[in-house]
């Protein structure tokens, strides 16, 4: 629920879980033409209660040119649910 977003392209932040699934929900449904596909490469479990993510991310928009960036995901996992803790694009 205490979530942070930050468009690094426009540094715009969104705060709260809500809030995030607002933004996105708002970002496609507006443009129509707007697409992203999140590609999973692998999944590690580091421990216990921890995992690492890689993969990518490709993002369409009308007018703008194909974008696709590499990302890591960390996760925890609370009460027998896995939460993700920090998501990162990666160079």
């Amino acid at each position: 629920d205490d979530g942070l977003y930050i468009n690094f392209t426009d540094h715009e932040t969104v705060q709260g879980r809500d809030e995030i699934a607002k933004y996105f929900k708002e970002k496609f449904e507006n443009d129509g033409e707007s697409k992203i596909k999140i590609t999973i490469d692998s999944i590690k479990i580091t421990g216990n209660e921890r995992a690492i993510e890689k993969g990518f991310t490709s993002i369409s928009q009308k007018g703008m040119p194909k974008e696709k960036r590499a990302y890591e995901s960390q996760y925890v996992k609370e009460n027998g649910a896995w939460l993700l803790q920090k998501r990162a694009s990666i160079a």
